[in-house]
């Protein structure tokens, strides 16, 4: 409920401006001049195409960092109890190390992937300008855009 509510509330990552002075940013398409992508503003006529990907994605490095950092701190602590004769004690150490490093590798096998869309905005002045959203709802709506505005060019 609580992702629900936030997604509902959550600004636009694209918006025009010039047309478009009050109410809702994809309200108008008739004649804006400015195309907002999150920082980076293009003029409208100045848009020659756009590529659209598909981006898969699955972020495993901090969960590969724990894994082998721990695994390697607890075979130093082994290391440390069975060759220089530390304390039987930090054995429970290396226990919990060693449960937190295989529980990281378990999670690492088990990381879904994450899909998400990215559009690249080609310029005539030569410029690239990436905009990239995990809502299909607001890239689809900007792609609509997109056509709208390289229909009327031709």
């Amino acid at each position: 409920m609580s992702k629900t509510l936030f997604l509902e509330c959550a600004p636009p990552m694209w918006w025009l401006e010039g047309a478009v002075e009050n109410g809702h940013p994809h309200a108008d398409y008739a004649n804006p001049d400015i195309l907002r992508l999150g920082a980076h503003a293009v003029d409208v006529d100045d848009i020659a195409s756009y590529r659209l990907e598909e981006v898969v994605d699955r972020d495993i490095a901090g969960l590969a960092l724990i894994a082998f950092g721990s695994l390697a701190v607890a075979m130093l602590v082994l290391t440390g109890v069975v060759a220089f004769g530390w304390l039987e004690r930090l054995l429970i150490a290396c226990g919990i190390l060693s449960v937190l490093g295989i529980a990281s590798l378990i999670e690492i096998v088990g990381v879904t992937t994450v899909r998400y869309l990215r559009v690249t905005v080609f310029t005539r002045s030569g410029r690239l300008i990436p905009f990239t959203a995990t809502d299909h709802k607001e890239t689809g709506e900007l792609i609509t855009f997109l056509e709208e505005v390289l229909g009327r060019g031709r």
